[in-house]
């Protein structure tokens, strides 16, 4: 995932954002998709990712996949929802954090 302090490019979706360089990337998302989640782990760049994301303005996240197709001929997708979406579609970001 690439994380930017403001927006890839506009706040608005375009092609130039796919190009745009990232503030910060962290990942791979790991492991691989369990009981339908991914989790990403941010603990090794949390300071960094911290400092991005700030209580006013934009902070953007950036999904990428290594591999664009696995060649098996059934189609590859990502679904994402709003938060509009029905109850049971809605995104979660789940923040857990410890004081040391």
């Amino acid at each position: 995932a690439d994380v930017r302090k403001g927006v890839f490019g506009t706040s608005a979706l375009q092609v130039i954002d796919f190009q745009a360089p990232a503030s910060k990337t962290v990942g791979p998302l790991k492991p691989a998709l369990v009981g339908g989640w991914y989790t990403l782990n941010l603990p090794p760049a949390k300071a960094s990712v911290n400092k991005l994301a700030t209580g006013s303005g934009l902070t953007q996240i950036r999904l990428r996949f290594k591999l664009d197709d696995n060649n098996n001929a059934v189609a590859n997708y990502l679904s994402l929802y709003s938060g509009n979406a029905a109850v049971g579609a809605r995104p979660q970001l789940i923040v857990e954090y410890y004081v040391p």
